[in-house]
């Protein structure tokens, strides 16, 4: 009996104890699992640096945005003064023009209208000459002034061939008394008479207006005046004024350095026509 209650109580001690040891080794194994959930404190920091982390993404893509703006902007600035500077100078070439009797490079009157039928239409008959008139107040104005460029070119090669003619004439015709006098008679009556019967005589070949940014106004003209009756109209006129002329012998000097001065100035234009149509290919190309 004592021996019985002896061993009961060994085998409670026992199981107690084999309990106490998985107790301690459940313990044990709880304290080094590691801990997965963040604290409270931890986790609000982590908010606020993506908070954090996304404003500053945004404000990056807003300042990108901007600096894009301001760039289609410059560019957009940039264009117009090209645009602008491109039309002065333009406009400085086109004013330039009608100082200009030749031109190296035919080229640069492909934009300039009136120009082709200025150079057409010299010929035996005419002179032609081109005349530009640019920011001028109205059309009316600037058809004037661009008429008396070219009307004044024309008088300018008008006289030239006056002054070789008499002089040719004055030279077959050396042995007749009072001859210097007659020739200065005659140069003088040319330079009387040489623009006002121009602008009795001239014929439009082509007049175009431009009207520029600010309101005012070019005109472009090829004017043309023919060579035959202005020789009538001086020959009228050196009658009317008593000079001694003999008119066969001084028509043949003088239609002799027109078909001179007209042969010259057909082959420049010539060439500078050709220029023209090669251009004008080549842009089409």
């Amino acid at each position: 009996m004592g021996y019985k209650w002896v061993k009961t109580i060994m085998k409670k001690i026992t199981l107690v104890a084999i309990a106490l040891v998985c107790s301690v080794a459940f313990t044990n194994c709880a304290a080094k699992k590691p801990v997965n959930q963040k604290s409270a404190a931890e986790a609000e920091i982590e908010r606020l640096k993506l908070e954090k982390e996304k404003r500053d993404l945004i404000a990056a893509m807003e300042e990108d945005s901007i600096r894009r703006a301001h760039a289609r902007e410059d560019e957009e600035a940039a264009r117009q003064r090209q645009k602008e500077l491109d039309d002065a100078k333009q406009e400085l070439k086109i004013a330039n023009m009608n100082m200009q009797e030749r031109l190296e490079e035919g080229m640069k009157m492909l934009l300039i209208p009136c120009s082709e039928e200025a150079l057409i239409n010299e010929n035996s008959e005419n002179m032609s000459a081109m005349g530009i008139a640019t920011n001028q107040p109205s059309e009316e104005v600037a058809m004037l002034n661009a008429n008396r460029t070219a009307l004044s070119e024309i008088t300018t090669r008008f006289l030239g061939v006056m002054k070789n003619g008499i002089e040719q004439y004055s030279k077959d015709t050396q042995a007749k008394s009072g001859n210097r006098g007659i020739e200065a008679q005659l140069e003088g009556l040319a330079i009387a008479i040489g623009e006002k019967e121009e602008n009795k005589q001239f014929k439009v070949a082509c007049r175009k207006f431009t009207k520029t940014r600010v309101g005012n106004y070019n005109c472009y003209v090829a004017l043309y005046v023919p060579v035959e009756k202005m020789l009538d109209a001086y020959l009228d006129k050196a009658e009317e004024a008593g000079i001694d002329l003999d008119k066969a012998l001084f028509r043949k000097h003088m239609q002799a350095e027109l078909d001179r001065q007209s042969e010259k100035k057909q082959a420049e234009n010539k060439q500078m026509l050709e220029n023209m149509q090669a251009a004008r290919e080549e842009m089409e190309k």
